[in-house]
């Protein structure tokens, strides 16, 4: 009979989900990544590591408003088969966690679909958003980020730009809309995002020589 271990599936899926994420692209300067090939329900927990042409992604733990990690037992992130964040299905759905993401090259710009759920009384409105090594809690969700800027002087200033508005009545709450990230000076070597729940797609990162 043949024995898998739970490693050697842990390590097979990982290697899928790296597959599955097609990068697109219109522009020259341009790397997208969308979710075009990923199985819907398929379910990936935190520490999953993947890596798309020299982009590497991470699924982290979340963390609080004390900067501790969160250890739920809903966390991880899963594929549905919707167009919640705007793009075209399937998207990821974050519970509990963020991605960490660092491109293959440093960049000038980071553009997310993204749609957050506030939960029950805004009781899910806990997100995460890093870049260059600086990050913030928000206690009230990634709207809150808007127009405040992030990153180093070694590395550069970022201005984050969110236009999150509540979506139509029939999508059941989420706040949807997209997420900038611009460099004022420097670039992006590396950023995260996540919160309580989140849908997210077409992850695109600008740089002057892509």
């Amino acid at each position: 009979m043949l024995s898998i271990s739970k490693m050697t599936v842990t390590s097979i899926v990982f290697k899928l989900f790296a597959l599955l994420i097609f990068p697109t692209s219109s522009l020259a300067n341009e790397q997208c990544y969308d979710m075009s090939g990923l199985i819907s329900a398929m379910d990936y927990p935190v520490g999953t590591t993947f890596n798309v042409q020299g982009t590497q992604f991470k699924i982290m733990s979340l963390r609080d408003k004390t900067g501790t990690p969160l250890s739920t037992t809903q966390q991880g992130a899963r594929v549905f088969q919707s167009n919640i964040a705007g793009g075209i299905a399937p998207e990821v759905q974050l519970r509990d966690v963020k991605f960490r993401i660092i491109p293959d090259m440093p960049v000038k710009q980071v553009s997310i679909r993204a749609s957050q759920h506030p939960g029950v009384n805004d009781n899910l409105l806990l997100a995460n958003i890093g870049i260059n090594g600086d990050r913030l809690q928000l206690i009230y969700g990634l709207g809150g980020a808007n127009e405040l800027v992030l990153g180093n002087n070694q590395k550069g200033q970022i201005l984050i730009d969110t236009d999150l508005v509540t979506a139509p009545p029939n999508s059941s709450g989420w706040i949807t809309g997209n997420i900038n990230l611009d460099a004022l000076d420097g670039s992006i070597s590396g950023f995260t995002i996540g919160a309580r729940l989140l849908r997210i797609d077409d992850i695109c990162l600008t740089s002057e020589s892509y």
